[in-house]
């Protein structure tokens, strides 16, 4: 079962363990995956979600693709040291997944609204044999869906 969680944040910073993460000390940039999550195969899940109209940019592919690398090199290599933190859903069940070691894999989805870049439309199936064949063994798939059939649920619909 895949438990979804929203805005995880990444980055890669130099600071010492008393010092927090901040401008001084990143070495590169920083975002945040729009939806992630953990698989019952133990692989860290990446959806990029771009709305349903208005953001077309060949964009979506690098950030994901820059996302899952970033992803697989940190969260699959045991030599990594990890911090609890405190204040981020779903972060609880990732530190204690990253440091038993049981990070296998990392599979990154693009989630596509209606409105695509025409050349990501045309070349969707080219797009995804190109981008699984890098050496890392992360999956990509698009996914398109259609906003105007997603019914809004309750938490309490969750429980």
């Amino acid at each position: 079962m895949l438990c979804l969680y929203n805005q995880l944040p990444n980055g890669l910073f130099n600071n010492k363990p008393t010092e927090k993460p901040n401008a001084h000390n990143r070495i590169f940039t920083a975002g945040m995956y729009d939806i992630w999550g953990i698989d019952s195969n133990h692989n860290f899940c990446i959806f990029e979600l771009k709305k349903n109209t208005g953001n077309t940019k060949l964009g979506i592919i690098s950030e994901l693709f820059f996302y899952a690398v970033y992803a697989h090199e940190i969260l699959c290599n045991p030599n990594i040291l990890h911090k609890n933190t405190q204040n981020i859903r779903g972060y609880d069940e990732l530190y204690k997944t990253v440091t038993n070691h049981k990070i296998n894999g990392v599979t990154a989805i693009f989630l596509l609204g209606e409105d695509w870049h025409s050349q990501i439309k045309k070349r969707k199936e080219e797009l995804t044999k190109l981008l699984n064949t890098n050496t890392f063994g992360i999956k990509f798939d698009f996914i398109q869906y259609d906003f105007t059939k997603i019914n809004a649920i309750s938490t309490k619909e969750l429980e």
